[in-house]
C-alpha cells in the first residue's frame, strides 16, 4: 500500500489525480510509514511493552486511513462542480469501523518480519551454550531434581547439619 501510494504520487500525472487521491495518498502514505517504523520498534521489544507499542502502530495506521479518506472526500467535494463520485463517501465510515483489520494485518506482518530479521542479525552458532555459561546455573544438576544444582544442594545439606548440631 505504501509503495503503491508513493509510486502513484511519483508516476501519475497530477492532472489525472483527484483531490481525494492527493490528500488520501499523502496522509495515508505518511501514516503507513510511521506505523512501519513503530512496528519495527515493537519488534525489538518483549512482552507487554511490545504489545503496547504494536497497538499504537495499529492505531496510527487506522487513524491515518480514516483521516486520509475523510479529508480526501472533503477536499474533492469542495472543488467547483464536483462529480457525483465525490459524494459517494462511505469509505470514511468503513475505515472508522473496520480500519483496524487491515491495520492489524499490516502491522503484524511488519512486526513478524522485523522479529525474523532481528533474529537473523543476532544469530550466532553456539549462542545458547554461551548464555548458560555466562549467567546460567553453576555446578552440575542433580538428576533426581533438575532444579537444584550442586552448590544449592551443598548449602541445603550444610543448613540441615547445622540445625541438627544445634538441637
Amino acid at each position: 500500500m505504501l509503495v503503491s501510494a508513493g509510486l502513484s504520487l511519483v508516476f501519475v500525472k497530477p492532472d489525472s489525480m483527484t483531490p481525494f487521491d492527493l490528500y488520501f495518498r499523502t496522509i495515508f502514505g505518511g501514516g503507513c510509514l510511521l506505523a512501519t517504523v513503530v512496528s519495527l520498534i515493537a519488534a525489538g521489544r518483549r512482552g507487554l511493552k511490545a504489545v503496547a507499542i504494536l497497538s499504537a502502530a495499529i492505531g496510527i495506521f487506522w487513524f491515518s486511513l480514516f483521516l486520509g479518506a475523510d479529508l480526501g472526500y472533503r477536499a474533492w467535494q469542495s472543488v467547483p462542480n464536483p462529480p457525483k463520485a465525490a459524494f459517494a463517501d462511505s469509505m470514511p465510515a468503513g475505515a472508522l469501523f473496520m480500519g483496524w483489520i487491515p491495520g492489524t494485518v499490516f502491522c503484524v506482518i511488519v512486526f513478524v518480519c522485523g522479529r525474523i530479521f532481528g533474529g537473523l542479525l543476532n544469530w550466532t552458532p553456539g549462542r545458547v551454550q554461551r548464555r548458560q555459561h555466562q549467567g546460567g546455573m553453576t555446578g552440575s544438576v542433580d538428576p533426581a531434581n533438575p532444579y537444584v544444582t550442586d552448590a544449592a544442594a551443598s548449602n541445603h545439606s550444610a543448613d540441615v547439619d547445622n540445625r541438627r548440631s544445634s538441637e
